[in-house]
C-alpha cells in the first residue's frame, strides 16, 4: 500500500510539479477526458432535469389557482354577510324568538345555504352567548357561556365588521361534528347605535375546500395539505403519509417567501403562501421521467461544446494561476525586502523552472542580508569614532576653561569652593569614561550632566541656575552615555550666554509607554530648529547635539532620536526619545564618584 501511494505520488509530481509544458498536457488530457465522462451522465440526467423543470413550473401554476379558488370561496362567504342583513339579521340577537319568527329565519338561511353551496351552517350569536342557527347536519352544541369566552372575540371585535377565520370556531361547540369546518365570523352592529350586538359564524366544511382539489388532482397522485394561520391543519387530501416534507416545508414560506419548492426521492414538494388569511398550501407531485426526450437530445452536443469551451477556459485560468502565484509570491517578497524584512520564500517545488527562481532569489537575500548588517556594524563603529572625537574634542577646551576657574579661585584663597570643584570635574572624566561601556543607567547619564552643569554654574554664577527631575522607577534603565551633556551645552553657549539676564536650565525625564522622554529646557534666546542642528563646526555645542540624533536613531530605530521646540526670542526645549531597556547586570559608577552635587541647585 505504502508503495502504490509512494508511486501515485512521485506520478503527480511528475506531472503537475516539473516542466510548465508537461504539466498543460496533462491538463488538458484531463479535461478532454472528463468531457467524455460529462457527456455519458449528461444524456443519463437530462430527461430529470427537464421533467424536474416542467413539474416545478406546473405545481407552481396548479397551486397559484388553488389559491385563487380558495380566496374566492371565502370572498363569497364575506359576501352572503349583506343577505343576511336584508333578512332583519339583528333581530336574530334578540332570543327567545316568536314561532312565527322561527320558521321564518329558518327558511331565509337555509336559502342562503343553497345559494352558497360551499356552505353547511349558519349560527347567530348575541352578546349573551344565546345562540340560534340553522345546520345541514344538527344543530352544533355551545361549550361557552358568554360570547366573551370564545378565543376570537377580542380579533373579531377589532376587525370592526370585517370577516376573520377561525378553525371550528375557536372550539366553541362540543367536538360531536363528523367533519371538520372553517368558521367566517363577523360581528353584528346595530343598524341605529352601530354598537356590537352579536356574532355571524358561517361555516365551511373541508368538503368545499377538497372539492377544489378534485377539480385539479387525482387522489392517487397528489398530496395535498391547508394549514391555517396559526399552523393548525385545516384540509388534507390524497394519500397523506406521515413523516411527509408538507411540516417542513411551511417553515420556507411566509409574507417574505411566498413560493417554495423542493425535490427528492422521486417526487416534488412545493408550497404557497396564501397572503389574505395568512394560510399555507403545501403539496407533493410525483416525478415521471420518460426515458427519451427528443428537445433535449437536440441540445446535447451544443451544450457538451460549450461545457468544453468553459473547461478549456477554466484549464488556462488554473495554468496562469498556477504560475503567477509564486510570481506573485516573489514580487511581495521582494517588496518586504526593500524594507528591509529579508525573510525567504517558501520554495515547494524545487525541480521546476520557478522553483530554481525561488531558490535563487532566497541566496540573492541571505547574501543582501549579510551586507546590511556589515554596513549597520560598520554605521557603529563609525558612530563610535565619532563619540571618541567628540569626547577628546571636549576634553581640551572644557579642563581649561574648569582649571582656569579653579586657579582663579585659589588666587582669592576659596579652598572650599576649590576643592568641590576639582571633585566634581573628576566625577564628570569617571562617568564619562564609564569602564569602557556604550550604555550606562539614567541615574549616571544624569548625575553626569548635573556634574557638568555645576562646574558651569561655578563659571557662570547667578547667570546659570538648573533643575534636574526623575523619577526614582526610570533611574535604572539604560540609555547610550552622554546625549544630555551635548543638548545642555548647547543651551548655555546658545541661548543663556548671549542673554543679559539670568538663565534657567530644566531637565526631566518621564514614561510613554515603552519609550524614556528626556526633555532639555531653558529660558535663552532661543532659534529656528532647523538652525539648531545645522552642521556648524565653528560653533560649539551644535555637532554633539546632531551626533545624539544620529546616534539615537542608529541605536534604537527612525521613530527615536532628538525633537526641537525652538524659536528666536522664546526659548528652546528639546526632546530625547529612548527606548526603555534594562541592564542584565548594571554596573553604575555612583558608588565610585567621590562627589554628588544637589539634585537641586
Amino acid at each position: 500500500m505504502g508503495k502504490r501511494k509512494v508511486s501515485a505520488l512521485n506520478l503527480w509530481n511528475w506531472a503537475f510539479h516539473s516542466k510548465i509544458s508537461r504539466k498543460i498536457s496533462t491538463v488538458f488530457f484531463g479535461f478532454l477526458l472528463l468531457s467524455v465522462i460529462l457527456t455519458y451522465f449528461s444524456y443519463r440526467y437530462v430527461s430529470k432535469d427537464h421533467v424536474l423543470s416542467n413539474m416545478e413550473q406546473h405545481s407552481r401554476q396548479t397551486l397559484t389557482s388553488i389559491r385563487s379558488n380558495i380566496v374566492e370561496m371565502v370572498e363569497n362567504t364575506n359576501n352572503s354577510y349583506s343577505l343576511l342583513l336584508k333578512s332583519g339579521i339583528s333581530d336574530l340577537t334578540k332570543l327567545p324568538l316568536k314561532p312565527s319568527d322561527w320558521k321564518f329565519y329558518d327558511n331565509y338561511l337555509f336559502t342562503i345555504i343553497d345559494s352558497y353551496s360551499h356552505l353547511d351552517s349558519i349560527y347567530i350569536m348575541n352578546l349573551k352567548g344565546q345562540l340560534y342557527g340553522v345546520d345541514k347536519f344538527g344543530i352544533k352544541t355551545p361549550v361557552i357561556h358568554s360570547v366573551t369566552e370564545a378565543p376570537w372575540y377580542q380579533i373579531a371585535m377589532e376587525a370592526k365588521g370585517s370577516c376573520i377565520l377561525s378553525l371550528h370556531a375557536g372550539n366553541i361547540f362540543l367536538p360531536d361534528y363528523s367533519e371538520d369546518f372553517m368558521s367566517a365570523i363577523r360581528v353584528i352592529n346595530d343598524l341605529e347605535t352601530q354598537k356590537p350586538i352579536g356574532f355571524s359564524i358561517m361555516n365551511i366544511p373541508t368538503r368545499s375546500i377538497n372539492q377544489i382539489f378534485e377539480h385539479v388532482f387525482n387522489p392517487s397522485d397528489i398530496e395535498i395539505t391547508l394549514y391555517d394561520n396559526s399552523g393548525e391543519i385545516i384540509s388534507t387530501y390524497g394519500n397523506i403519509k406521515e413523516g411527509g416534507d408538507h411540516h417542513r416545508i411551511c417553515r420556507f414560506i411566509g409574507p417574505d417567501s411566498s413560493y417554495y419548492s423542493t425535490s427528492g426521492q422521486g417526487s416534488l414538494s412545493a408550497g404557497i403562501y396564501i397572503p389574505e388569511y395568512q394560510w399555507k398550501l403545501t403539496a407533493t407531485f410525483p416525478l415521471k421521467y420518460e426515458s427519451t426526450l427528443s428537445t433535449s437530445l437536440l441540445h446535447i452536443s451544443f451544450w457538451i461544446f460549450f461545457i468544453n469551451m468553459v473547461l478549456m477556459l477554466i484549464c488556462v485560468i488554473i495554468i496562469a494561476k498556477s504560475i503567477q502565484t509564486p510570481v506573485s509570491q516573489l514580487i511581495q517578497a521582494m517588496g518586504r525586502a526593500e524594507n528591509g524584512n529579508f525573510e525567504p520564500v517558501a520554495v515547494r517545488h524545487p525541480d521546476s523552472e520557478l522553483g530554481l527562481l525561488e531558490i535563487h532569489y532566497n541566496h540573492l537575500t541571505e547574501r543582501l542580508k549579510f551586507l546590511m548588517d556589515s554596513l549597520v556594524q560598520e554605521q557603529k563603529l563609525k558612530r563610535k569614532t565619532e563619540l571618541r572625537a567628540l569626547q577628546e574634542q571636549m576634553k581640551p577646551h572644557f579642563l581649561y576653561n574648569t582649571l582656569d576657574t579653579i586657579v582663579w579661585m585659589a588666587e582669592f584663597n576659596d579652598s572650599t569652593r576649590v576643592i568641590a570643584l576639582t571633585k566634581s570635574l573628576a566625577a564628570f572624566f569617571r562617568l564619562s569614561l564609564s569602564g569602557g561601556r556604550e550604555l550606562i543607567t539614567v541615574g549616571d547619564e544624569l548625575e553626569h550632566v548635573r556634574q557638568y552643569l555645576y562646574i558651569q554654574k561655578e563659571r557662570y554664577g547667578d547667570k546659570l541656575n538648573y533643575t534636574i527631575h526623575a523619577p526614582e522607577e526610570v533611574l535604572d534603565y539604560t540609555v547610550p552615555k552622554i546625549i544630555l551633556q551635548p543638548i545642555a551645552e548647547n543651551s548655555i553657549y546658545h541661548g543663556i550666554k548671549p542673554l543679559d539676564r539670568p538663565g534657567q536650565i530644566t531637565i526631566t525625564v518621564q514614561e510613554e509607554g515603552e519609550k524614556l522622554i528626556f526633555t532639555v529646557s531653558d529660558n535663552g534666546a532661543g532659534c529656528r530648529p532647523d538652525a539648531a542642528v545645522a552642521d556648524t563646526p565653528s560653533l560649539p555645542g551644535k555637532v554633539g547635539l546632531k551626533n545624539v540624533d544620529e546616534r539615537l536613531k542608529l541605536y534604537y530605530g527612525p521613530g527615536y532620536g532628538v525633537t526641537i521646540h525652538s524659536a528666536p526670542g522664546a526659548g528652546c526645549r528639546v526632546e530625547l526619545t529612548v527606548g526603555k531597556q534594562l541592564f542584565s547586570s548594571p554596573v553604575s559608577s555612583s558608588n565610585s564618584s567621590s562627589h554628588r552635587q544637589p539634585k537641586q541647585q
